[in-house]
């Protein structure tokens, strides 16, 4: 997948996250002054993707962070208990393919702030009973949540390792071509100055009426 494809694969998955929290945030009553700034979001993502503007890095740093305000804002409601690990799943799988591992560490690192706000909030509200079967259930979305991480970090490694490896061996290249360069040069030039000698002694030889051999010479050495 190249970066065009991948910055367009980003910028429709952040999108559908947006237009959904719209979705969910008018239903369930959430904040009102949320829904328009998600709007406003989308259209300003995909007016970047399509300008390219700013850099491409920036763009992915926008991208980015718009995400972990969507998984912040889900997560923080009791009622996304137990759709933040999907929700955090999802945002490691689809930012692991920008190569950079502080992104899928922050979004680690931002489950577990929404999964302590959760217990609190679960605490003192009352709203759950942490029986045999739910906690059963948090522990299986942890595992879940810290495999995909660990899966996502060893993947980007390796990609990094392996684009890091592959202009190893372009600079390799490009500098076998340029010893390459170098040695014909000086075999040209080597070569040239004795073949020189070699035509002035035969045209010498021409003006001398030295015979047929002196006109071969000449030839052979033009």
């Amino acid at each position: 997948m190249n970066h065009k494809r991948e910055e367009q694969f980003i910028t429709t998955l952040v999108s559908i996250g947006c237009i959904g929290l719209v979705a969910e945030s008018v239903t369930l009553g959430w904040e009102f002054w949320v829904p328009p700034l998600l709007i406003l979001e989308v259209i300003v993502l995909w007016w970047m993707y399509i300008e390219e503007r700013p850099k491409e890095n920036m763009r992915e740093i926008y991208y980015f962070a718009i995400s972990c305000f969507l998984t912040f804002f889900h997560g923080v409601h009791e009622t996304s208990f137990f759709d933040v690990a999907i929700v955090f799943v999802l945002a490691m799988v689809v930012f692991s393919f920008l190569d950079h591992i502080y992104m899928v560490n922050f979004f680690l690192a931002e489950y577990v702030v929404i999964m302590m706000i959760q217990a609190v909030l679960a605490v003192s509200g009352n709203s759950m009973k942490f029986d045999v079967l739910t906690v059963s259930r948090i522990l299986l979305q942890i595992a879940v949540v810290l495999c995909v991480y660990f899966c996502c970090l060893r993947t980007v490694k390796e990609r990094v390792e392996n684009v890091k490896a592959l202009r190893n061996k372009e600079e390799q290249i490009e500098g076998y071509d340029e010893d390459m360069e170098d040695f014909l040069s000086n075999i040209s030039h080597e070569l040239r100055t004795p073949v020189n000698v070699v035509n002035g002694m035969s045209d010498l030889l021409i003006k001398r009426n030295a015979g047929d051999e002196a006109y071969s010479i000449k030839e052979a050495g033009i």
